[in-house]
């Protein structure tokens, strides 16, 4: 457990599936200050149904899963910036039995939507 009370999510905290060999590097821009960087470091268990996603970050890259199936949608390395984050790319699942999403934009979206959620937690 953090010293925020929160859990820390490890690659061992959840179910959890390897990247298919279907898979894409797509373009992100991906800022992240010193306490965003923190908390983005302790992952995320979910607890609820509804929380969608499983993340946990190791050796300076971010592996977010999808809860239910445990299905690894975005592999995210980081690199260091100033006191915080930034990152450039990620590996995108392709594979349509996992992740049916082909839409760039929407992909882009929905990561740094998911990484601001738990950089904000």
């Amino acid at each position: 457990m953090s010293q925020d009370g929160h859990l820390v999510a490890t690659r061992y905290s959840w179910l959890r599936q390897p990247l298919p060999r279907q898979h894409q590097t797509l373009r992100v821009a991906m800022r992240l200050n010193a306490r965003q960087a923190g908390r983005l470091r302790q992952g995320f268990i979910p607890v609820a149904m509804e929380q969608h996603w499983f993340a946990y970050f190791e050796a300076g890259t971010l592996y977010l899963h999808r809860s239910w199936t445990g299905n690894l949608i975005f592999v995210t390395p980081f690199s260091p910036d100033g006191a915080g984050l930034r990152a450039t790319h990620t590996l995108v699942n392709r594979d349509p039995r996992q992740y049916e999403e082909t839409n760039e934009d929407f992909m882009r979206g929905l990561l740094t939507q998911v990484v601001a959620e738990f950089a904000e937690a």
